[in-house]
């Protein structure tokens, strides 16, 4: 299979026209950067208390595998999960 050089300022556009025309394209858009902010915000959190997924892990009862599902994003975990999660770290969700 050959490979071939995207046109990235052509994909931009595309992605932003598909955004424009479709009400159902923006709501997913939406979701999926709210993930994506959601999980980077979980790893900045347990890396600001310098701690790994196995310390956390011991700390909040879940398992090292479930702490890096639910920073992955693997699995849509529940409410919860990411509450102890959370207060693992010593944080609140508000």
């Amino acid at each position: 299979m050959p490979f071939i050089k995207a046109d990235v300022q052509e994909e931009k556009r595309k992605r932003m026209e598909l955004l424009k025309k479709s009400v159902k394209a923006r709501e997913a858009h939406t979701l999926f950067e709210i993930e994506i902010a959601l999980k980077q915000a979980l790893i900045d959190a347990r890396k600001k208390e310098n701690l790994t997924q196995q310390q956390l892990s011991e700390l909040t009862g879940l398992s090292q595998q479930a702490i890096s599902r639910l920073e992955k994003g693997v699995e849509n975990a529940n409410v919860s999960t990411l509450l102890k999660y959370l207060n693992g770290l010593g944080y609140q969700l508000t």
